[in-house]
Protein backbone atom coordinates (compact mmCIF):
# COMPACT_ATOMS: atom_id res chain seq x y z
CA UNK A 1 0.00 0.00 0.00
CA UNK A 2 3.09 2.30 1.19
CA UNK A 3 4.41 1.69 -2.67
CA UNK A 4 0.89 2.57 -4.33
CA UNK A 5 0.48 5.64 -2.78
CA UNK A 6 4.31 7.07 -3.06
CA UNK A 7 2.62 6.44 -7.16
CA UNK A 8 -0.09 8.37 -6.50
CA UNK A 9 1.67 11.33 -4.88
CA UNK A 10 3.22 12.53 -7.72
CA UNK A 11 -0.14 12.70 -9.31
CA UNK A 12 -1.34 15.04 -6.43
CA UNK A 13 -2.35 17.85 -8.67
CA UNK A 14 -4.32 15.32 -11.17
CA UNK A 15 -6.05 13.79 -8.27
CA UNK A 16 -7.00 17.21 -5.79
CA UNK A 17 -8.18 17.91 -9.70
CA UNK A 18 -10.41 14.42 -9.75
CA UNK A 19 -12.12 15.60 -6.13
CA UNK A 20 -13.28 19.10 -6.70
CA UNK A 21 -14.88 17.76 -10.13
CA UNK A 22 -16.11 14.89 -8.25
CA UNK A 23 -17.59 16.90 -5.27
CA UNK A 24 -18.93 19.45 -8.27
CA UNK A 25 -20.48 16.92 -9.83
CA UNK A 26 -21.80 14.72 -7.18
CA UNK A 27 -23.22 18.35 -5.07
CA UNK A 28 -25.27 19.58 -9.19
CA UNK A 29 -26.78 15.89 -9.20
CA UNK A 30 -27.97 16.12 -5.85
CA UNK A 31 -29.39 20.48 -6.57
CA UNK A 32 -31.42 18.61 -9.62
CA UNK A 33 -34.60 16.88 -7.69
CA UNK A 34 -34.40 19.93 -5.00
CA UNK A 35 -35.08 22.16 -8.46
CA UNK A 36 -37.77 20.15 -9.18
CA UNK A 37 -39.25 20.20 -5.92
CA UNK A 38 -39.55 23.61 -5.89
CA UNK A 39 -41.11 23.80 -9.50
CA UNK A 40 -43.83 21.66 -8.06
CA UNK A 41 -44.32 22.78 -4.76
CA UNK A 42 -44.41 26.86 -6.25
CA UNK A 43 -45.84 26.68 -9.60
CA UNK A 44 -47.41 23.39 -10.09
CA UNK A 45 -49.66 22.84 -7.61
CA UNK A 46 -50.40 26.56 -7.44
CA UNK A 47 -50.97 26.64 -11.21
CA UNK A 48 -54.37 28.33 -10.74
CA UNK A 49 -53.62 30.87 -7.72
CA UNK A 50 -50.77 33.09 -9.36
CA UNK A 51 -51.25 35.20 -12.80
CA UNK A 52 -50.12 33.39 -15.73
CA UNK A 53 -46.84 35.83 -16.61
CA UNK A 54 -45.58 35.00 -13.29
CA UNK A 55 -46.24 30.94 -13.56
CA UNK A 56 -44.18 31.15 -17.15
CA UNK A 57 -41.82 33.38 -16.18
CA UNK A 58 -40.80 31.06 -12.51
CA UNK A 59 -41.26 27.50 -14.07
CA UNK A 60 -38.70 29.23 -17.02
CA UNK A 61 -36.40 30.63 -15.02
CA UNK A 62 -36.65 27.59 -12.68
CA UNK A 63 -36.24 25.14 -15.79
CA UNK A 64 -33.09 26.77 -17.46
CA UNK A 65 -31.74 26.32 -13.49
CA UNK A 66 -32.61 22.70 -13.61
CA UNK A 67 -30.90 22.16 -17.31
CA UNK A 68 -27.81 24.30 -16.06
CA UNK A 69 -27.58 22.43 -13.13
CA UNK A 70 -27.62 19.28 -15.36
CA UNK A 71 -25.19 20.47 -17.82
CA UNK A 72 -22.45 21.34 -15.17
CA UNK A 73 -22.39 17.92 -13.68
CA UNK A 74 -22.26 15.95 -16.86
CA UNK A 75 -19.36 18.18 -17.41
CA UNK A 76 -17.83 17.70 -14.60
CA UNK A 77 -18.25 14.24 -14.46
CA UNK A 78 -16.56 14.28 -17.98
CA UNK A 79 -13.65 15.34 -16.92
CA UNK A 80 -13.58 13.71 -13.39
CA UNK A 81 -13.47 10.21 -15.49
CA UNK A 82 -10.38 11.88 -17.71
CA UNK A 83 -8.34 12.82 -14.52
CA UNK A 84 -9.51 9.53 -13.17
CA UNK A 85 -8.15 7.45 -16.04
CA UNK A 86 -4.79 9.33 -16.32
CA UNK A 87 -4.16 8.18 -12.67
CA UNK A 88 -5.08 4.85 -12.92
CA UNK A 89 -3.16 3.91 -15.96
CA UNK A 90 -0.13 6.10 -14.94
CA UNK A 91 0.03 4.36 -11.03
CA UNK A 92 -1.10 0.82 -12.93
CA UNK A 93 1.57 1.13 -15.50
CA UNK A 94 4.38 1.84 -12.52
CA UNK A 95 3.51 -0.65 -10.62
CA UNK A 96 3.28 -3.49 -13.29
CA UNK A 97 7.11 -2.23 -14.17
CA UNK A 98 8.30 -2.09 -10.85
CA UNK A 99 6.93 -5.64 -10.47
CA UNK A 100 8.65 -7.15 -13.46
CA UNK A 101 11.78 -5.20 -12.36
CA UNK A 102 11.56 -7.36 -9.41
CA UNK A 103 11.33 -10.69 -10.85
CA UNK A 104 14.14 -10.41 -12.84
CA UNK A 105 16.03 -9.02 -9.83
CA UNK A 106 15.05 -12.21 -7.52
CA UNK A 107 17.61 -15.07 -6.62
CA UNK A 108 17.80 -17.44 -9.81
CA UNK A 109 16.67 -20.05 -7.18
CA UNK A 110 13.68 -18.70 -6.38
CA UNK A 111 12.89 -17.00 -9.81
CA UNK A 112 13.41 -20.87 -11.04
CA UNK A 113 10.88 -21.91 -8.65
CA UNK A 114 8.31 -19.62 -9.82
CA UNK A 115 6.02 -20.43 -12.39
CA UNK A 116 5.99 -18.17 -15.45
CA UNK A 117 2.30 -18.09 -15.77
CA UNK A 118 1.61 -17.49 -12.37
CA UNK A 119 3.67 -14.49 -11.99
CA UNK A 120 2.09 -12.85 -14.97
CA UNK A 121 -1.47 -13.57 -13.37
CA UNK A 122 -0.11 -11.82 -10.22
CA UNK A 123 1.17 -9.03 -11.70
CA UNK A 124 -1.46 -8.30 -13.73
CA UNK A 125 -4.25 -8.95 -11.09
CA UNK A 126 -1.97 -5.78 -9.14
CA UNK A 127 -2.24 -3.67 -11.79
CA UNK A 128 -6.03 -4.10 -11.97
CA UNK A 129 -6.81 -3.91 -8.71
CA UNK A 130 -4.59 -0.80 -7.99
CA UNK A 131 -7.05 1.24 -10.97
CA UNK A 132 -10.05 -0.43 -9.56
CA UNK A 133 -9.12 0.39 -6.12
CA UNK A 134 -8.03 4.56 -7.40
CA UNK A 135 -11.20 4.38 -9.20
CA UNK A 136 -13.62 2.92 -6.31
CA UNK A 137 -11.69 5.64 -3.91
CA UNK A 138 -13.12 8.40 -6.01
CA UNK A 139 -16.30 7.43 -7.92
CA UNK A 140 -17.79 5.36 -5.36
CA UNK A 141 -16.20 6.31 -1.53
CA UNK A 142 -15.71 10.15 -2.00
CA UNK A 143 -18.49 10.52 -4.03
CA UNK A 144 -20.35 9.05 -1.46
CA UNK A 145 -19.27 10.68 1.65
CA UNK A 146 -20.39 14.02 -0.58
CA UNK A 147 -23.51 12.89 -0.84
CA UNK A 148 -24.11 11.83 3.31
CA UNK A 149 -23.28 15.40 4.24
CA UNK A 150 -25.61 17.07 1.86
CA UNK A 151 -28.27 14.64 2.44
CA UNK A 152 -27.59 15.53 6.33
CA UNK A 153 -27.39 18.89 6.48
CA UNK A 154 -30.57 19.18 4.00
CA UNK A 155 -32.30 16.68 6.80
CA UNK A 156 -31.17 18.76 9.95
CA UNK A 157 -32.84 21.84 7.93
CA UNK A 158 -35.86 20.15 7.62
CA UNK A 159 -36.25 19.21 11.01
CA UNK A 160 -33.41 18.25 13.58
CA UNK A 161 -35.17 14.60 14.21
CA UNK A 162 -35.11 13.45 10.58
CA UNK A 163 -31.24 14.56 10.51
CA UNK A 164 -30.73 12.11 14.04
CA UNK A 165 -32.84 9.48 12.41
CA UNK A 166 -31.12 9.23 9.34
CA UNK A 167 -27.25 9.81 11.43
CA UNK A 168 -28.20 6.64 13.44
CA UNK A 169 -28.25 4.69 10.31
CA UNK A 170 -24.81 5.45 8.75
CA UNK A 171 -23.03 3.08 11.49
CA UNK A 172 -25.31 0.21 11.11
CA UNK A 173 -24.72 0.33 7.41
CA UNK A 174 -21.27 0.57 7.71
CA UNK A 175 -21.16 -2.12 10.29
CA UNK A 176 -22.86 -4.60 7.32
CA UNK A 177 -20.84 -3.50 4.64
CA UNK A 178 -17.62 -3.82 6.75
CA UNK A 179 -19.04 -7.90 7.48
CA UNK A 180 -19.62 -8.59 3.62
CA UNK A 181 -16.77 -6.82 2.36
CA UNK A 182 -14.93 -8.91 4.37
CA UNK A 183 -16.61 -12.35 3.54
CA UNK A 184 -16.29 -10.78 -0.42
CA UNK A 185 -12.48 -10.14 -0.12
CA UNK A 186 -12.03 -13.83 1.65
CA UNK A 187 -13.90 -15.66 -1.34
CA UNK A 188 -11.66 -13.02 -3.88
CA UNK A 189 -8.37 -14.10 -2.62
CA UNK A 190 -9.32 -17.80 -2.89
CA UNK A 191 -10.53 -17.17 -6.62
CA UNK A 192 -6.85 -15.25 -7.18
CA UNK A 193 -4.79 -17.41 -5.88
CA UNK A 194 -6.51 -20.59 -7.48
CA UNK A 195 -6.76 -18.20 -10.60
CA UNK A 196 -2.75 -17.98 -10.56
CA UNK A 197 -2.14 -21.36 -10.11
CA UNK A 198 -4.49 -22.71 -12.96
CA UNK A 199 -2.39 -19.62 -15.21
CA UNK A 200 0.81 -21.38 -14.26
CA UNK A 201 0.42 -25.14 -14.47
CA UNK A 202 -1.16 -23.61 -17.90
CA UNK A 203 1.68 -21.84 -19.35
CA UNK A 204 4.23 -24.89 -17.78
CA UNK A 205 2.62 -27.28 -20.20
CA UNK A 206 2.60 -25.22 -23.15
CA UNK A 207 6.00 -24.53 -22.26
CA UNK A 208 7.38 -28.01 -21.86
CA UNK A 209 5.03 -30.41 -23.05
CA UNK A 210 5.65 -32.45 -26.52
CA UNK A 211 3.23 -34.96 -28.56
CA UNK A 212 4.87 -38.24 -29.19
CA UNK A 213 3.81 -40.49 -32.27
CA UNK A 214 6.17 -43.95 -31.91
CA UNK A 215 5.79 -46.97 -33.46
CA UNK A 216 6.37 -49.18 -30.54
CA UNK A 217 4.47 -47.46 -27.96
CA UNK A 218 1.80 -45.16 -30.22
CA UNK A 219 1.05 -41.71 -29.33
CA UNK A 220 1.83 -40.11 -25.81
CA UNK A 221 2.37 -36.64 -23.90
CA UNK A 222 5.63 -35.76 -22.24
CA UNK A 223 6.27 -33.25 -20.11
CA UNK A 224 10.00 -32.28 -19.59
CA UNK A 225 10.53 -35.68 -21.21
CA UNK A 226 8.65 -37.60 -18.97
CA UNK A 227 5.49 -39.64 -19.97
CA UNK A 228 2.25 -38.34 -18.10
CA UNK A 229 -0.04 -39.62 -20.61
CA UNK A 230 -0.56 -42.99 -23.32
CA UNK A 231 3.08 -44.60 -23.92
CA UNK A 232 4.72 -46.09 -20.57
CA UNK A 233 1.87 -44.43 -18.01
CA UNK A 234 -0.61 -46.57 -20.09
CA UNK A 235 1.21 -50.11 -20.44
CA UNK A 236 1.83 -49.29 -16.38
CA UNK A 237 -2.07 -48.58 -15.71
CA UNK A 238 -3.11 -51.19 -17.69
CA UNK A 239 -1.15 -54.08 -15.99
CA UNK A 240 -2.39 -52.58 -12.39
CA UNK A 241 -5.98 -52.37 -13.22
CA UNK A 242 -6.04 -55.78 -14.92
CA UNK A 243 -4.76 -57.29 -12.01
CA UNK A 244 -7.72 -55.44 -10.48
CA UNK A 245 -10.00 -56.43 -12.87
CA UNK A 246 -8.96 -60.49 -12.58
CA UNK A 247 -9.21 -60.40 -8.99
CA UNK A 248 -12.84 -59.55 -8.98
CA UNK A 249 -12.88 -58.15 -5.70
CA UNK A 250 -14.07 -54.82 -6.84
CA UNK A 251 -17.65 -54.05 -8.01
CA UNK A 252 -17.17 -50.43 -9.43
CA UNK A 253 -19.93 -48.15 -10.33
CA UNK A 254 -18.70 -44.76 -9.17
CA UNK A 255 -14.84 -43.92 -10.21
CA UNK A 256 -12.92 -40.98 -9.58
CA UNK A 257 -9.30 -40.04 -11.40
CA UNK A 258 -7.13 -37.99 -9.60
CA UNK A 259 -4.97 -35.90 -12.11
CA UNK A 260 -6.58 -36.84 -15.36
CA UNK A 261 -4.37 -35.92 -18.06
CA UNK A 262 -4.46 -37.28 -21.20
CA UNK A 263 -6.80 -39.74 -20.28
CA UNK A 264 -4.34 -43.39 -20.37
CA UNK A 265 -6.20 -44.55 -16.78
CA UNK A 266 -9.50 -43.23 -18.15
CA UNK A 267 -9.49 -45.30 -21.47
CA UNK A 268 -8.41 -48.11 -19.11
CA UNK A 269 -11.15 -47.98 -16.18
CA UNK A 270 -14.54 -47.50 -19.27
CA UNK A 271 -12.26 -51.04 -21.06
CA UNK A 272 -13.02 -52.94 -17.92
CA UNK A 273 -15.77 -51.72 -16.03
CA UNK A 274 -17.70 -49.92 -19.32
CA UNK A 275 -21.10 -49.57 -17.21
CA UNK A 276 -19.07 -47.71 -14.25
CA UNK A 277 -19.64 -43.63 -14.35
CA UNK A 278 -15.78 -41.91 -14.21
CA UNK A 279 -15.21 -38.49 -12.65
CA UNK A 280 -12.11 -37.42 -13.67
CA UNK A 281 -10.72 -34.46 -12.33
CA UNK A 282 -7.49 -32.02 -13.90
CA UNK A 283 -6.37 -28.32 -12.95
CA UNK A 284 -4.82 -28.59 -16.44
CA UNK A 285 -7.17 -27.51 -19.30
CA UNK A 286 -4.00 -27.89 -21.93
CA UNK A 287 -3.62 -30.94 -21.29
CA UNK A 288 -6.80 -32.69 -20.78
CA UNK A 289 -7.63 -30.83 -24.29
CA UNK A 290 -4.77 -32.59 -25.91
CA UNK A 291 -5.81 -36.27 -24.54
CA UNK A 292 -9.58 -35.37 -26.30
CA UNK A 293 -7.94 -34.07 -29.47
CA UNK A 294 -5.03 -37.20 -29.94
CA UNK A 295 -5.82 -39.40 -27.11
CA UNK A 296 -9.25 -40.56 -27.74
CA UNK A 297 -10.32 -39.15 -24.07
CA UNK A 298 -13.91 -37.01 -25.57
CA UNK A 299 -15.08 -40.73 -26.59
CA UNK A 300 -14.74 -42.32 -22.77
CA UNK A 301 -18.03 -40.52 -21.73
CA UNK A 302 -16.31 -39.63 -18.49
CA UNK A 303 -17.28 -36.20 -16.40
CA UNK A 304 -14.57 -33.99 -16.88
CA UNK A 305 -14.10 -31.56 -14.39
CA UNK A 306 -10.67 -28.59 -14.11
CA UNK A 307 -9.99 -27.88 -10.56
CA UNK A 308 -7.44 -28.43 -8.08
CA UNK A 309 -7.66 -31.86 -6.47
CA UNK A 310 -7.90 -31.04 -3.23
CA UNK A 311 -10.53 -28.55 -3.80
CA UNK A 312 -12.57 -30.76 -5.43
CA UNK A 313 -12.08 -33.11 -2.39
CA UNK A 314 -13.16 -30.35 -0.28
CA UNK A 315 -16.08 -29.41 -2.05
CA UNK A 316 -19.22 -30.09 0.30
CA UNK A 317 -21.03 -31.71 -2.74
CA UNK A 318 -18.29 -34.05 -3.56
CA UNK A 319 -18.62 -35.55 0.61
CA UNK A 320 -22.37 -36.67 -0.62
CA UNK A 321 -20.74 -39.17 -3.29
CA UNK A 322 -18.60 -42.20 -2.65
CA UNK A 323 -16.48 -43.52 -4.97
CA UNK A 324 -15.46 -47.33 -5.67
CA UNK A 325 -12.18 -46.93 -6.93
CA UNK A 326 -10.11 -43.82 -7.30
CA UNK A 327 -6.90 -43.41 -9.04
CA UNK A 328 -4.69 -40.75 -8.04
CA UNK A 329 -1.80 -39.61 -10.18
CA UNK A 330 -0.50 -36.09 -9.77
CA UNK A 331 2.38 -35.85 -11.09
CA UNK A 332 3.76 -32.41 -12.23
CA UNK A 333 6.75 -33.60 -14.34
CA UNK A 334 8.47 -35.61 -11.77
CA UNK A 335 7.27 -34.38 -8.41
CA UNK A 336 4.43 -34.30 -6.66
CA UNK A 337 3.06 -31.11 -5.22
CA UNK A 338 3.82 -30.92 -1.96
CA UNK A 339 -0.29 -30.59 -0.61
CA UNK A 340 -0.66 -34.02 -1.95
CA UNK A 341 1.99 -35.60 -0.04
CA UNK A 342 0.06 -34.87 3.72
CA UNK A 343 -1.79 -37.65 5.67
CA UNK A 344 -4.50 -34.45 5.57
CA UNK A 345 -5.06 -34.99 1.85
CA UNK A 346 -4.52 -38.91 2.32
CA UNK A 347 -7.26 -39.04 4.95
CA UNK A 348 -9.61 -36.41 2.18
CA UNK A 349 -9.05 -39.36 -0.03
CA UNK A 350 -10.40 -42.05 2.16
CA UNK A 351 -13.00 -39.73 3.03
CA UNK A 352 -14.59 -40.25 -0.22
CA UNK A 353 -13.82 -44.38 -0.41
CA UNK A 354 -16.74 -46.20 -0.53
CA UNK A 355 -16.71 -49.40 1.90
CA UNK A 356 -15.04 -51.73 0.44
CA UNK A 357 -13.33 -49.29 -2.10
CA UNK A 358 -9.66 -49.25 -3.35
CA UNK A 359 -7.85 -46.33 -3.43
CA UNK A 360 -4.67 -46.81 -6.07
CA UNK A 361 -1.62 -44.06 -5.67
CA UNK A 362 1.26 -44.34 -7.99
CA UNK A 363 4.70 -43.02 -7.39
CA UNK A 364 8.12 -43.39 -9.27
CA UNK A 365 10.05 -45.73 -8.05
CA UNK A 366 13.88 -45.56 -9.16
CA UNK A 367 17.10 -44.30 -7.73
CA UNK A 368 16.67 -41.28 -5.13
CA UNK A 369 12.69 -41.15 -5.74
CA UNK A 370 12.79 -45.27 -3.79
CA UNK A 371 12.86 -43.95 -0.51
CA UNK A 372 10.23 -41.00 -1.06
CA UNK A 373 7.84 -43.51 -2.30
CA UNK A 374 8.60 -45.45 0.82
CA UNK A 375 7.80 -42.04 3.21
CA UNK A 376 4.82 -41.68 1.35
CA UNK A 377 3.97 -45.38 1.35
CA UNK A 378 4.18 -45.02 5.52
CA UNK A 379 1.87 -42.14 5.47
CA UNK A 380 -0.78 -44.16 3.55
CA UNK A 381 -0.81 -47.18 6.14
CA UNK A 382 -1.29 -44.61 9.11
CA UNK A 383 -4.51 -43.91 7.29
CA UNK A 384 -6.06 -46.98 5.32
CA UNK A 385 -6.25 -50.49 7.06
CA UNK A 386 -4.57 -52.19 4.20
CA UNK A 387 -1.77 -51.76 1.88
CA UNK A 388 -0.66 -53.72 -1.06
CA UNK A 389 2.07 -52.88 -3.44
CA UNK A 390 2.36 -53.72 -7.08
CA UNK A 391 5.60 -52.72 -9.23
CA UNK A 392 4.63 -51.92 -13.05
CA UNK A 393 7.69 -50.57 -14.88
CA UNK A 394 10.09 -48.40 -12.98
CA UNK A 395 6.94 -46.92 -10.95
CA UNK A 396 5.17 -48.26 -7.66
CA UNK A 397 1.58 -48.80 -7.52
CA UNK A 398 -0.02 -48.55 -3.72
CA UNK A 399 -3.29 -50.22 -3.83
CA UNK A 400 -5.40 -48.72 -0.68
CA UNK A 401 -8.43 -50.66 1.04
CA UNK A 402 -11.15 -49.33 2.81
Amino acid sequence: MRLLFDYIKQHKKTLIGALILAAINQTFSLLDPQIFRIIIDRYAIRAGQIPAEEFIHGVLIWLLAYMGVALASRIAKNFQDYYVNVITQRVGTKLYATGVNHSFSLPFGVFEDQRSGEILLKLQKARTDSQALIQSAINVVFLTAIGIIFVLVYAFIVHPFVGLAFFSVIPIITVVTFLISRRIKDAQKEIVRESAALAGATTETIRNVELVKSLGLGTYIQVENLTQSGGVVYGMWKSTLKKLKNSKILRLKNGLILGLGGGSAAKLVRKYWPQAKITGVDIDPVMVEMGKKYMGLEEQGIEIVIMDAEKFLSNNEVRGTKYDLILVDLYVGYEVPEKFLSENYIQLVRTVLASGGIAIFNRLYYGEKRPEAMRFAAKLEAVFPKVKYFHPEANVMFLCYN
